[in-house]
């Protein structure tokens, strides 16, 4: 596993000075779905998918802007590349490289790196979880009461956003955020305890290449991932809505919160 770490560290770092040397010179264009996609998103997934399959050529590989890769392997990769383009289009320091293995359905490795900030969240199966180098951990905040909530909820759905801000100001929310941009880096939140709860829903259901990797980090060190009725995701493929949590007491709070307010 050290080796397969090392490769997808170096792939991450290659994927970052990317991002940043193409910030002021990118081009954009609209995908069929009617999102965002840049010539630095193309840059990225080029050079990862280069470095990883190059290493590992029996490994399978999939990636929002190339599409799935199958191999001989049980071993198989989920990449963003850039993860949050409008907010990297915007500018905004909220988009990050996302890189998970798998082997089977098992996440066993994950990296998170947001170049602008100089974050690198990276851990594996029978390794510790860290940022830059130092072990992290969710943060101990039992109650909802008094835990930083996260939230990214499409406009589409302005109902649960009103529902939250009602509960924020009854009180029953310690205080309430949006974090927009990347759906790995809000998962980052949570493990490394900057926040207590993130909830999420989006226009179009999250897939693997945008959760696997936050997935493994708030799972790694202790952290909880559903659904708003409670269910595990088992499956990161078309996951329409997620709550995530530092710990059950909050994440239990937090399902319990919610349950007659969002659809």
């Amino acid at each position: 596993m050290d080796h397969i770490l090392e490769i997808a560290v170096e792939a991450a770092h290659e994927a970052g000075d990317i991002m940043k040397k193409m910030r002021s010179t990118f081009t954009k264009e609209i995908k069929k779905d009617g999102t965002p996609v840049t010539d630095a998103d193309k840059a990225c997934s080029k050079a990862i998918r280069e470095m990883i399959l190059g290493a590992f050529p029996d490994h399978g590989y999939l990636c929002e802007e190339s599409g799935f890769v199958k191999g001989t392997s049980e071993l198989w990769w989920a990449t963003d590349p850039i993860d949050g383009t409008s907010s990297y289009i915007n500018g905004e320091k909220t988009a990050v490289v996302s890189i998970a293995m798998l082997n089977g359905s098992e996440i066993e490795l994950g990296i998170i790196y947001n170049p602008f900030t100089d974050e690198f969240y990276a851990g594996a199966k029978g390794m510790e979880t860290r940022l830059n180098g130092t072990l992290i951990h969710t943060n101990h905040e039992t109650e909802l009461s008094g835990a930083v909530v996260n939230f990214q909820i499409s406009d589409t759905h302005l109902d649960d956003i009103i529902g939250l801000y009602k509960l924020s100001a009854d009180d029953k929310i310690g205080k309430l955020v949006s974090l927009k941009g990347s759906t790995a880096y809000a998962f980052s939140q949570i493990a490394d305890g900057s926040q207590s709860v993130y909830i999420a829903h989006s226009r179009r259901p999250a897939n693997a290449w945008d959760i696997c990797a936050g997935i493994y980090f708030v799972r790694s060190v202790g952290g909880i991932v559903t659904d708003w009725k409670g269910k595990d995701i088992v499956s990161p493929f078309e996951v329409d809505n997620l709550v995530v949590s530092a710990n059950q007491d909050v994440h239990e709070q937090a399902l319990s919160a919610i349950a007659d307010i969002l659809r």
